[in-house]
Formats: C-alpha cells, sequence, structure tokens
C-alpha cells in the first residue's frame, strides 16, 4: 500500500509539473519596453532591470602604455580557393532536416497559447496623403496576416488601427503574452527525428 501511495504521490508531481506554462510577456509604450519572463503565476521582469547602485571607481594612477606596431589589414577582394577561405557543406544534410524544422515549428505554433495580443497603432502626420497611404498598407498587411492569427490560439485580441491627423508623429502600443505548457514541451523534443539531427552533426 505505501509503494502505491509513493508512486501516485510521484505521478502526481510529474503532472503537476506538466501543467506549469512557460512562456514570456512583452509590452511595448511610451514608457519604453517591458520584456517577462512567465512561469506560472510567477512573472519575472526581464528588461528593464532593476537599477544598481553605482560603484565608486578610485581614481588610478596613470600608467604609460607602450606603443606596439600593428599592420593594418587590407580589404582583399573575394577570390576562390583562397587560403583562409572555408569550404561550404553539403546541402543535402540541410534539405534532409528541413522537414524536422517544418513540422517542429508547426507543432509549437499549434501547442501555442496567447493569453492576450493588443496592438493599437494611430498614424499621424500633416500630410493627410501619407497618412491615408500608411493606413491603408498598415491595414493591407493585417488582412494577410489574418490567415496566421486566425489558425493561433489567441484568447483575449485587439488590434486596431487609426488616423490621427492631429499628431505629428505614429503611435504604437504592443502587449502580448505567450504561454506553452511543459508537457508540450517535453512532447514536441520526442518527436524530433534524431536520426536526422545525428546526421546533419557528422
Amino acid at each position: 500500500m505505501t509503494v502505491l501511495i509513493v508512486i501516485g504521490a510521484i505521478l502526481l508531481f510529474f503532472l503537476i509539473i506538466g501543467l506549469i506554462p512557460l512562456g514570456a510577456g512583452v509590452e511595448y509604450s511610451s514608457d519604453g519596453l517591458i520584456l517577462e519572463a512567465v512561469a506560472g503565476p510567477v512573472r519575472i521582469r526581464l528588461v528593464p532591470k532593476s537599477e544598481a547602485v553605482p560603484k565608486k571607481k578610485k581614481d588610478k594612477p596613470k600608467t604609460k602604455k607602450k606603443k606596439k606596431d600593428r599592420k593594418k589589414k587590407e580589404n582583399k577582394p573575394f577570390s576562390e580557393g583562397g587560403a583562409g577561405e572555408k569550404k561550404g557543406g553539403m546541402p543535402e544534410k540541410i534539405l534532409q532536416v528541413l522537414p524536422t524544422v517544418f513540422q517542429t515549428l508547426g507543432r509549437f505554433l499549434r501547442s501555442l497559447t496567447i493569453r492576450e495580443l493588443t496592438v493599437r497603432y494611430t498614424v499621424g502626420g500633416e500630410d493627410p496623403s501619407r497618412t491615408a497611404i500608411q493606413y491603408g498598407a498598415m491595414s493591407g498587411g493585417m488582412q494577410l496576416l489574418e490567415p496566421l492569427l486566425s489558425r493561433m490560439r489567441i484568447r483575449k485580441r485587439d488590434i486596431r488601427f487609426r488616423c490621427d491627423f492631429t499628431r505629428e508623429k505614429d503611435d504604437v502600443y504592443v502587449k502580448a503574452t505567450a504561454v506553452i505548457m511543459i508537457w508540450q514541451l517535453i512532447y514536441i523534443v520526442l518527436k524530433l527525428d534524431f536520426r536526422a539531427i545525428f546526421r546533419l552533426l557528422k
């Protein structure tokens, strides 16, 4: 009975660990860029880091440095078969790994969960024609990205573009948080074609 309890506790522990989401969050506004790492309910700010107290530098006595003669490197034109020129590898190895790369990328994007995706872009400028052209270009680019975004798992989405002729410059606000479960990462790693990877490393 004790053995079953221990095994059950171990399985429960790994189940809880596998359900922990890992990811990153980014926010860009007039205050600057904020980058955070996400691990479950914990958010760790990576950028900007907390400002450290600057240490006072002690004045060191100036020492005379010896000047060393260095030969200037001349820019040589590209020539085939140079002595220091590296030879390229076999493209067949890269082509063998490409299916694995695309499959892994597809699994990763399908497993990714975007908790929030907010993009607010304001096109500003005193020139109405330039503002209208840029607004049309931004809207057209969004239409091209729509098929990709529709395939992704997005819980909260707010993407808006607008014109403001009273602004002198453009204004953009971006906030996004994406996570993936640990068990999903393990599954993606186990599905890798290690044979193709080892052939590439040889």
